[in-house]
């Protein structure tokens, strides 16, 4: 059953995506806002795709849309997938509607058709750029009649365009204020191409329209649209919903970031499936490009954004995308995690990785590694590193202040005494440190010469989680044969 206005929230946004590949993080910013406004305003949120364009359709594309915004926990009310009162949530399957608005505008005088060439119009095009003004129609075919408009339609193409009245166009933009357009700043635009073929200006003014649309939340690129959309409203006699006109995203040399620039680390599905962020990192890093959330707390939950965004806090100056603050934040959530949280996590970059490893030994590994891991797709790699044998270099065993002879005596010694530790001892992470310690410092050997040697023969790397820690990784028998090997090496 179709809910009335009476029934609606008073708070309506949409997040309307072209399916012309995968979700750009430019694009996910902007559902989120979206997502956000309406949660914190008790509003509704419309997923409606914006598919009229068929070459650059892209089917793998839109699965993807609904894929990383469901990852991301951003939800909606109503869309394509799950349905709602106004029954169809793609721009494709609403064509019949949009010709019906075009013919109304045409027959009532607000609209025309306009037989001009292309060739015609380049010329227009050509003396504009030569006179250095802007290219505007000349409303070469405004007064052509209307039965002789029908009639050249019989047999020849044609485009519709909208009668833009010579006025200004003047509204408040929510982060921008007062936003004004010159009388003459719009010509008489194109919104069909022919009957049947509805351009996007007509389109998402028809769908904001029907669907009730209170605000239109959009990147600052879609300003310029605005006072076209503001004409056909008027045409149509529609209200004008309030708009928001988010900044910009900037690359890292203050140039705007473009999903067409190539870098494939801009889409959520790289972030999601190729580096391994986690979504609450790339919720939080979104929300910072362009809000300020008016304290000094940097790391967000989105339960906690849901009860505080506002956007009358986002900034009307371009903001920068860094892949460095991205990491720093994803160390953050990953340390917020539970270690069976982050096992979970890591599964698909595990099995991706084709790597066989025992759940203890996981659970293990991202307890004691979790504070250095930025990147989930990091732990297949330490996983090959450490279930690997080591391949060592002998000079490199002792520390490096004393021979090969004192390392092999110190790894010796380190034998027979961790052999003798009960089962008990190495099951318990806290009891094998610190037993471990007490032993080395019962040596009198100091730490550097018997823990270097430890660390270093067991995973082959000078730089490594603590010996200590790495012996209850690997466990009694695995500790003990790596050492071994190590002594046998040393000759």
């Amino acid at each position: 059953m179709q809910k009335n206005s009476e029934t609606r929230p008073k708070i309506r946004v949409r997040f309307p995506p072209s399916p012309t590949g995968f979700l750009h993080v430019g694009s996910a910013r902007t559902a989120l806002y979206n997502y956000l406004f309406a949660k914190s305003k008790g509003g509704e949120l419309i997923l409606r795709i914006e598919d009229t364009d068929e070459k650059r359709h892209n089917a793998e594309g839109e699965t993807d849309i609904y894929e990383s915004l469901k990852w991301l926990g951003i939800s909606w009310d109503e869309g394509p997938d799950i349905g709602g009162p106004s029954k169809f949530y793609k721009q494709s399957e609403r064509s019949e509607r949009y010709t019906a608005v075009v013919k109304d505008l045409l027959e009532n005088g607000k609209a025309y058709r306009c037989f001009c060439s292309t060739e015609r119009l380049e010329k227009l095009r050509v003396q504009a750029e030569l006179e250095k003004r802007p290219f505007r129609y000349d409303n070469a075919c405004r007064a052509i009649s209307s039965s002789e408009s029908e009639e050249r339609a019989k047999a020849e193409s044609f485009v519709v365009r909208l009668k833009v009245k010579d006025e200004e166009i003047v509204f408040n933009d929510i982060i921008r204020g007062s936003v004004k357009f010159a009388a003459g700043a719009i010509d008489d635009f194109v919104i069909s191409k022919g009957l049947n073929n509805a351009l996007y200006h007509l389109a998402v003014v028809v769908d904001d329209a029907e669907m009730e649309v209170s605000h239109v939340i959009r990147g600052e690129d879609g300003l310029s649209n605005t006072p076209k959309h503001i004409c056909l409203q008027r045409a149509l006699g529609y209200s004008t919903p309030i708009y928001a006109h988010l900044p910009l995203l900037l690359d890292e040399n203050k140039k705007k970031l473009s999903k067409r620039s190539g870098d494939v680390s801009l889409f959520v599905k790289t972030l999601r499936e190729e580096e391994g962020y986690l979504p609450e990192t790339v919720v939080n890093g979104l929300v910072l490009l362009g809000w300020n959330p008016k304290t000094d707390q940097v790391v967000f939950t989105l339960n906690e954004l849901e009860k505080i965004f506002d956007l009358g806090n986002v900034q009307k100056a371009g903001a920068v995308f860094s892949l460095a603050r991205l990491n720093w934040l994803n160390k953050q959530h990953i340390k917020k995690l539970s270690a069976e949280d982050l096992v979970k996590r890591s599964q698909p970059f595990i099995e991706k990785a084709g790597i066989k490893v025992e759940k203890l030994f996981l659970s293990r590994l991202i307890q004691i590694e979790r504070e250095r891991i930025t990147l989930l797709k990091e732990i297949p790699v330490l996983l090959v590193d450490l279930l690997n044998a080591p391949v060592l270099e002998k000079e490199k065993i002792p520390w490096k202040e004393d021979d090969k002879e004192k390392a092999k005596n110190a790894l010796e010694y380190l034998l027979v005494k961790l052999d003798e530790f009960d089962q008990n001892i190495w099951d318990n992470q806290q009891l094998l440190q610190k037993t471990i310690i007490d032993l080395v410092d019962q040596s009198g050997k100091g730490r550097a010469t018997m823990l270097w040697p430890m660390r270093y023969v067991l995973t082959g790397k000078e730089k490594s989680a603590g010996p200590q820690e790495l012996a209850w990784l690997f466990g009694k028998s695995e500790t003990i044969k790596r050492i071994r090997a190590a002594v046998v090496q040393l000759g």
